[in-house]
């Protein structure tokens, strides 16, 4: 990786073929550092510009190069046994698992997940093929919510899902009730409780 520029100095002395590869390493990994979701999708362009990078840099020590062909079936063999292992491994950032969850626990198809005081996980509504929204649970002046619960519950938006940390639950099910809607609680996973909405006039699915 010493291909890579670290200075302004090697920067301009870098051939436009080695700026091209920076940039093309950099900005995917920019997108990713700042980005709320942390979809693989960010990552996968940076491969063929790190393999780039590294053939160029093997091919100015030939002779390293040869030494270090040997240990590659090594290197790829460790790969798989840490990919395989970590397909066991159990995660709260996990949203395919996550998603797969509720897909088993609610028993319809949420039209929208929103989250209460809490930013909101994009990676669910990626898997969940749905759109997600940040509410506060009272008003709030911070613009960083998309609404509030009073606001939300009077949209006509189909059948919702509502993510709610475990501390804030009793809270949420009081507000709830203060605006006349019934908490249908279906679970708890990921570190959230899992609710649906209805409406106490006619006990529609909100």
């Amino acid at each position: 990786m010493r291909e890579l520029p670290v200075t302004r100095a090697r920067w301009f002395a870098l051939s436009a073929d080695g700026k091209f590869l920076a940039l093309w390493i950099a900005l995917p990994l920019l997108v990713f550092m700042i980005a709320r979701s942390r979809l693989p999708l960010y990552l996968l362009p940076l491969f063929p510009a790190i393999a780039l990078v590294i053939a160029r840099a093997w091919l100015l020590e030939p002779v390293r190069l040869r030494r270090r062909l040997v240990w590659i079936p090594f290197a790829a063999l460790a790969l798989v046994l840490v990919k395989a292992g970590a397909a066991h491994l159990e995660s709260n950032k996990d949203m395919r698992r996550f998603a797969q969850v509720i897909d088993q626990m609610v028993p319809y198809t949420p039209k929208e997940v929103v989250f209460i005081d809490e930013s909101p996980r994009y990676g669910l509504g990626f898997y969940l093929d749905c759109p997600t929204e940040w509410v506060s649970l009272y008003d709030n002046n911070d613009k960083r919510f998309d609404d509030t619960l009073e606001n939300e519950l009077l949209q006509s938006e189909g059948k919702r899902l509502f993510l709610i940390r475990p501390e804030n639950y009793d809270r949420f099910v009081a507000r709830a009730h203060e605006l006349g809607h019934h908490i249908q609680r279906f679970g708890e996973s990921h570190r959230f409780v899992i609710v649906g909405v209805r409406r106490n006039s006619d006990n529609q699915r909100n």
